[in-house]
C-alpha cells in the first residue's frame, strides 16, 4: 500500500506548503514496505509519529543550543556542577555534543560508542527518530548493508531519514504495537514517555482521516509541551510555590513558607528530599528530582512498567492523576 501525494499533504499540511512532503514521499513509499509498514494502521501511526517528531518534516538534526541551566538539568551526570555546565554551553553546540555524548563521561549502561574527541558531534542525533551515538549509527549502517564510515549526514536526506525511521520502527516492535491499536503504548515505545501525546494524537487523527477515511479533525495543531525550567536558589514564581507545597506534603518536616521564592530554606528542603530519595544532592530541581517529587506526591501508586505489544495499557486514572500533578506542580 503506497501513500499518495494528497494523503501525505492532508496529514502534514505545513510539510506540503513548504515542499517537504513531496520531497519525502518517494523515500517514504520506498522504505515503508521494506519494513512491513504496509497496513493502514501501521502507516497511519508511523506517519503520525514522524509528523510530530520532525515538526512535519522540518527538523532533522538535534538542536544542541542549550543554556547552561538546561544543559545541567538534562545531563547533570556529566558535569561537576552548574558552573561547569555553563562553561561548556558557552562554547556552543559542537562542544556541548562532544561533552555530553563522550563515553568517558557516561555510565556504562548509557555509553554510545563515542571514544574519539569529536564523536559526540559527528554522531549527534539525526533523522526522524534522532539516531544518536557512533555505536547506534554503526549498528544501523551494518543492518542496511552500508559501509560503517558512511557520512552520518545521510540521515538528513529524505532517503536516509525515511530508512532510519522505518528501521527503528520495525526493530523496536512498533508494527506489532500498531496492530494492537494502542497508540499510547506506541508513544511510550518511541518516546520513552508520553511527551506531546496530544500533538501525536492530533496527527494520528489526521492520518486516519487521510488514509482510513474517518472525519478530518478540526482545529490547529496542539502546542508542544513547554519544558519546565530548572529551579534553583534565587528563582521565583508559581512553580516555586508549587514546589514548596509539594515539599511540605512529602517531606518529613513540613514548614516551608509557600511564598514562591526559592531561598536557602527551600534549597535545604530539596537537598534533604534528594538525600532521602537516593538522588544526587545539589539542591537543584531538574527532571530526576521533579519526577521523584511527583512520585512521592502520589502515595502507594507506582508508575506501571512500559507496555509491550501484549501488555495491558496503564490505568487511565493513574496517568490522569500524574498529568494533573505535573501541570499543577511543575
Amino acid at each position: 500500500m503506497l501513500v499518495t501525494r494528497e494523503q501525505l499533504a492532508a496529514i502534514m499540511p505545513r510539510a506540503h506548503a513548504t515542499g517537504r512532503a513531496e520531497l519525502w514521499l518517494p523515500s517514504l513509499n520506498a522504505q515503508m514496505p521494506a519494513y512491513r509498514i504496509d497496513r493502514e494502521r501501521r502507516i497511519e501511526m508511523f506517519l503520525a509519529t514522524i509528523a510530530e517528531e520532525t515538526g512535519e518534516l522540518q527538523v532533522q538534526a538535534e538542536n544542541l543550543s542549550y543554556t547552561g541551566e538546561r544543559l545541567y538539568e538534562l545531563f547533570a551526570g556529566t558535569f561537576r556542577d552548574l558552573a561547569q555546565a555553563r562553561a561548556v554551553a558557552a562554547q556552543g553546540p559542537e562542544a556541548i555534543a562532544n561533552w555530553i555524548y563522550a563515553d568517558a563521561r557516561r555510565s556504562p549502561g548509557f555509553r554510545l560508542g563515542n571514544n574519539a574527541p569529536d564523536d559526540g558531534w559527528r554522531y549527534r542525533g539525526r533523522g526522524p527518530m534522532q539516531l544518536t551515538g557512533k555505536a547506534n549509527y554503526f549498528r544501523f549502517f551494518a543492518a542496511v548493508g552500508m559501509p560503517l564510515d558512511t557520512d552520518p549526514d545521510y540521515l538528513l536526506t529524505p532517503e536516509g531519514g525515511a530508512q532510519s525511521a522505518a528501521h527503528f520502527w520495525a526493530a523496536n516492535g512498533c508494527n506489532e504495537i500498531a496492530d494492537s491499536g494502542d497508540f499510547t503504548a506506541l508513544t511510550r515505545r518511541v518516546n520513552g514517555g508520553l511527551i506531546n501525546l496530544a500533538t501525536r494524537q492530533y496527527y494520528w487523527d489526521r492520518a486516519q482521516a487521510a488514509i482510513g477515511e474517518t472525519p478530518m479533525p478540526e482545529g490547529e495543531v496542539p502546542p508542544r509541551q513547554a519544558q519546565p525550567r530548572l529551579l534553583l536558589e534565587g528563582t521565583t514564581g508559581d512553580d516555586v510555590r508549587a514546589l514548596q507545597a509539594t515539599l511540605n506534603r512529602t517531606s518529613g518536616a513540613p514548614g516551608l513558607v509557600e511564598d514562591g521564592h526559592f531561598g536557602p530554606a527551600t534549597g535545604g528542603a530539596v537537598k534533604v528530599f534528594q538525600a532521602r530519595a537516593g538522588l544526587h544532592v545539589d539542591g537543584l530541581v531538574g527532571p530526576l528530582t521533579r519526577a521523584a517529587l511527583v512520585a512521592a506526591a502520589v502515595p502507594d501508586r507506582a508508575p506501571p512498567a512500559m507496555p509491550t505489544s501484549s501488555a495491558t495499557p496503564a490505568p487511565r486514572d493513574f496517568w490522569a492523576q500524574l498529568g494533573e500533578l505535573l501541570r499543577r506542580v511543575f
